[in-house]
Protein backbone atom coordinates (compact mmCIF):
# COMPACT_ATOMS: atom_id res chain seq x y z
CA UNK A 1 0.00 0.00 0.00
CA UNK A 2 1.21 3.47 -0.80
CA UNK A 3 0.33 6.43 1.39
CA UNK A 4 2.15 9.31 -0.25
CA UNK A 5 2.84 12.13 2.21
CA UNK A 6 0.69 10.53 4.91
CA UNK A 7 3.27 9.86 7.60
CA UNK A 8 0.49 8.98 10.06
CA UNK A 9 -0.77 6.25 7.73
CA UNK A 10 2.76 4.94 7.23
CA UNK A 11 3.38 4.83 11.00
CA UNK A 12 0.12 2.95 11.68
CA UNK A 13 0.83 0.55 8.81
CA UNK A 14 4.30 -0.24 10.17
CA UNK A 15 3.09 -0.61 13.77
CA UNK A 16 0.25 -2.90 12.66
CA UNK A 17 2.57 -5.11 10.62
CA UNK A 18 5.00 -5.38 13.53
CA UNK A 19 2.21 -6.26 15.99
CA UNK A 20 0.89 -8.86 13.55
CA UNK A 21 4.34 -10.43 13.05
CA UNK A 22 5.03 -10.40 16.80
CA UNK A 23 1.72 -12.13 17.53
CA UNK A 24 2.08 -14.58 14.63
CA UNK A 25 5.52 -15.60 15.89
CA UNK A 26 4.55 -15.82 19.56
CA UNK A 27 4.28 -19.22 21.18
CA UNK A 28 1.26 -18.39 23.31
CA UNK A 29 -1.21 -17.42 20.60
CA UNK A 30 -4.50 -19.28 20.58
CA UNK A 31 -5.59 -18.61 16.99
CA UNK A 32 -4.00 -18.31 13.58
CA UNK A 33 -3.95 -14.58 12.86
CA UNK A 34 -4.83 -12.97 9.56
CA UNK A 35 -3.87 -9.48 8.46
CA UNK A 36 -6.56 -7.78 6.40
CA UNK A 37 -5.90 -4.76 4.20
CA UNK A 38 -8.72 -2.53 2.96
CA UNK A 39 -9.47 -2.69 -0.73
CA UNK A 40 -11.87 -1.22 -3.24
CA UNK A 41 -13.50 -3.22 -5.99
CA UNK A 42 -12.19 -2.69 -9.49
CA UNK A 43 -15.64 -1.46 -10.54
CA UNK A 44 -15.67 1.24 -7.85
CA UNK A 45 -12.08 2.24 -8.63
CA UNK A 46 -13.05 2.69 -12.28
CA UNK A 47 -16.26 4.56 -11.38
CA UNK A 48 -14.31 7.11 -9.33
CA UNK A 49 -11.21 7.17 -11.55
CA UNK A 50 -9.04 5.96 -8.68
CA UNK A 51 -5.46 5.05 -9.51
CA UNK A 52 -5.00 1.94 -7.35
CA UNK A 53 -2.50 -0.88 -7.44
CA UNK A 54 -3.69 -4.39 -8.21
CA UNK A 55 -3.20 -5.26 -4.51
CA UNK A 56 -5.52 -2.42 -3.48
CA UNK A 57 -8.24 -3.86 -5.75
CA UNK A 58 -7.70 -7.52 -4.77
CA UNK A 59 -10.62 -8.72 -2.67
CA UNK A 60 -10.22 -12.04 -0.85
CA UNK A 61 -12.70 -11.25 1.92
CA UNK A 62 -15.80 -9.10 1.56
CA UNK A 63 -17.48 -7.65 4.64
CA UNK A 64 -21.04 -6.43 4.17
CA UNK A 65 -21.37 -3.05 5.89
CA UNK A 66 -24.87 -2.26 4.62
CA UNK A 67 -26.29 -2.32 8.14
CA UNK A 68 -23.83 0.38 9.25
CA UNK A 69 -23.31 2.37 6.05
CA UNK A 70 -24.82 5.53 7.57
CA UNK A 71 -22.23 5.47 10.36
CA UNK A 72 -19.45 4.88 7.81
CA UNK A 73 -20.57 7.86 5.71
CA UNK A 74 -20.83 10.06 8.80
CA UNK A 75 -17.29 9.07 9.73
CA UNK A 76 -15.97 9.80 6.24
CA UNK A 77 -17.48 13.28 6.40
CA UNK A 78 -15.20 14.02 9.37
CA UNK A 79 -12.14 13.81 7.11
CA UNK A 80 -12.54 17.30 5.64
CA UNK A 81 -8.96 17.42 4.33
CA UNK A 82 -9.29 14.08 2.52
CA UNK A 83 -10.85 14.77 -0.87
CA UNK A 84 -11.36 11.09 -1.68
CA UNK A 85 -13.20 10.49 1.62
CA UNK A 86 -15.42 13.49 0.93
CA UNK A 87 -16.22 12.20 -2.54
CA UNK A 88 -17.25 8.81 -1.15
CA UNK A 89 -19.24 10.43 1.67
CA UNK A 90 -21.24 12.50 -0.78
CA UNK A 91 -22.51 9.43 -2.65
CA UNK A 92 -24.47 8.31 0.42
Amino acid sequence: MVYQNHTDHIAIHNATKKAYEDYKNSSDRQRVPILIYPSISEEMATQYSLNLSSDEKKMDIVIDINSSIDIKIKGLRNYKSQEDAQEFANIG
